[in-house]
């Protein structure tokens, strides 16, 4: 595959990711119906040919995207990291092999810049895209062994820890929506900790924002997403969350649904059987059912 063959089907990857990115994290390269669902399989197959490619694809693509819909270039951005991590190696000269100039060069690099994307400057709609964003930074974080809950502890402390500074404060009282938005440097050394910088500055704006609607009620803030691409993202949103309960089985409680007293007076109640009213209850329930439209030949 040519680099323009592999750059067309990489682009048709991103822009299908919504549809793909849920389908499977099945990432070992066995069959060729895995490869066409599977966003990361394609990947896995043809970066070592064409990573310098497939990276200014994502930029390009996710550029041309509505901010809401770029939230699943970043979710990508993320698996790809998982995915190239173990593969990670250095030679004997000391550098890194493919993956390791892939993840360390270009993905972990370029992370601050995806973020911006993914929550531009004056685009307060792309703040619902926050708190996805603050998770995938946290667990890229955790794979590539950088996890220090000081630094991010801005990021994780509850509402009530998190303190707006005097400007904003002002800021609010007026309720003017011009404030400094931080964007990520042109070229730095440690793209994680600005990467860290720019998603604490996000979530200032966010909660300058819950705080502007708690003080003034209804805030008419511009929005440039259509109908179609919002309704969109609320059906991501669901599959996203369907998909992260697949595997939990329960839900820990620490409380009960109904007193242990009230529970043994109602089974104390019923221990004696079917009373006359019971019987009476399943006879209207039965003479309703029959005259359901589901009965009816």
């Amino acid at each position: 595959m040519d680099s323009l063959e592999a750059r067309l089907k990489f682009i048709e990857v991103i822009k299908t990711l919504h549809k793909t990115l849920n389908v499977s994290k099945d990432t070992s390269p066995s069959t060729a119906q895995s490869s066409a669902t599977d966003p990361v399989h394609f990947y896995l197959m043809h970066y070592e040919d064409h990573y310098e490619d497939f990276h200014r694809c994502l930029f390009e693509t996710a550029g041309s995207m509505d901010s809401l819909d770029r939230l699943n270039v970043l979710i990508y951005w993320s698996r790809l990291i998982s995915s190239l991590w173990p593969r990670c190696l250095k030679e004997m000269d000391g550098q890194y092999n493919v993956a390791g100039r892939v993840v360390h060069d270009y993905l972990l690099k370029d992370l601050n810049k995806m973020v911006q994307l993914v929550t531009p400057e004056n685009d307060w709609k792309a703040l619902t895209n926050l708190q996805i964003a603050i998770d995938i930074f946290l667990y890229i974080k955790k794979i590539i062994g950088e996890v220090n809950d000081t630094e991010v502890h801005k990021l994780t402390c509850p509402r009530s820890q998190f303190k707006l500074d005097e400007n904003l404060f002002s800021k609010l009282k007026l309720k003017s929506f011009e404030l400094n938005w931080g964007s990520p440097a042109d070229s730095c050394e440690d793209a994680i900790k600005d990467t860290l910088d720019l998603l604490v500055d996000r979530r200032t704006k966010a909660i300058f924002l819950q705080e502007c609607f708690k003080q003034h009620g209804v805030i008419n803030i511009p929005a440039s997403s259509s109908a179609n691409t919002i309704l969109h993202r609320m059906e991501n949103d669901r599959e996203r969350h369907k998909k992260s309960k697949e595997h939990l089985w329960f839900t820990e409680r620490d409380y009960s649904m109904l007193e242990v007293s009230e529970f043994d007076i109602l089974w104390e109640q019923n221990r004696k059987g079917m009373t006359r009213d019971d019987y009476q209850d399943i006879k209207q329930l039965h003479r309703l059912a029959q005259e359901s439209y589901l009965y009816q030949i």
